[in-house]
């Protein structure tokens, strides 16, 4: 007959600081257990998993935080290749030029 697991079966190295014992953080639990009410993710209601909605707040937290982080790179490299656009020469390029520069547009 097999018994339970002798060691802690959510220790996902993605959220070791979030492993069990501690008290200033949300922490995830020792062994999956089934939820029913994830709000963040919801794919794992009625499933055994190591996430509970304490920890939820956690992953809203850096969530928001990365998202933001990203958001703010793609605002700097839109104005990065508006500034880039707009820095062209309004007469008539030479088609040669004009590749070269469609194509390194088209990879940035």
């Amino acid at each position: 007959q097999a018994g339970p697991a002798q060691h802690p079966q959510c220790r996902d190295p993605l959220f070791e600081t979030h492993w069990g014992g501690k008290n200033d953080i949300q922490t995830l639990t020792n062994y999956p257990h089934v939820k029913t009410n994830l709000k963040m993710c919801p794919a794992f209601n009625q499933k055994a998993s190591c996430c509970h909605q304490t920890f939820e707040t956690e992953q809203t937290k850096y969530f928001t935080f990365w998202r933001m982080a990203f958001e703010e790179i793609f605002l700097r490299v839109n104005a990065h290749r508006e500034a880039v656009v707009a820095a062209l020469p309004k007469d008539p390029i030479p088609v040669a030029d004009r590749e070269q520069y469609e194509v390194a547009v088209e990879s940035f």
